[in-house]
């Protein structure tokens, strides 16, 4: 049962360093939004995609350890928690994971909000881009009344340059 319990928690060792990793490319990321510096955020934007697959390996990894440390304990393996792996697990194994969890869950609540603070800077980006644009587009016809014929022209259907819905 031991073996089980150092494989679960080295993994979690280890998503914890990538997490902090994703972390701080993220900090960068929100860095490069506000400076409108488009070739630093391609970088990150590809270090942060690679950094993803390589929690998602890990997760997977985490997600076995955690199922044959269930079967050592004699648990059901179905929708298995570290939380409640611990929970059964003695006092000399439970301390240490229990600060890992601690850690990995302040973490992941940091990756989060960095993340959603990101999406609203780039939201608010694209509405000031679709702004200036349109300021773009209407400024040509703005100052003319008539048309070369001397009527008014028609007007013309506002259309953004950006789709929306991508």
């Amino acid at each position: 049962m031991e073996s089980e319990v150092k494989n679960l928690y080295s993994c979690l060792e280890e998503q914890l360093k990538f997490y902090r990793e994703l972390g701080r490319l993220l900090r960068e990321k929100q860095e490069s939004i506000v400076k409108n510096d488009l070739s630093a955020l391609e970088k990150i934007t590809t270090s942060e995609k690679e950094l993803i697959a390589v929690l998602s390996s890990l997760e997977l990894k985490r997600q076995e350890y955690a199922v044959a440390l269930a079967r050592g304990l004699g648990l059901e393996d179905e929708e298995v928690t570290v939380s409640s792996l611990l929970a059964e697990l003695p006092e000399n194994l439970k301390l240490a994971g229990e600060e890992l969890v601690k850690e990995l869950s302040f973490v992941l609540a940091e990756v989060s909000q960095l993340n959603k603070t990101n999406n609203e800077l780039l939201e608010a980006s694209l509405r000031f881009i679709n702004y200036s644009i349109q300021l773009f587009t209407q400024s040509g016809s703005a100052g003319h009344l008539y048309d070369k014929d001397g009527k008014m022209p028609e007007k013309e259907i506002n259309r953004s340059f950006l789709d929306r819905k991508a």
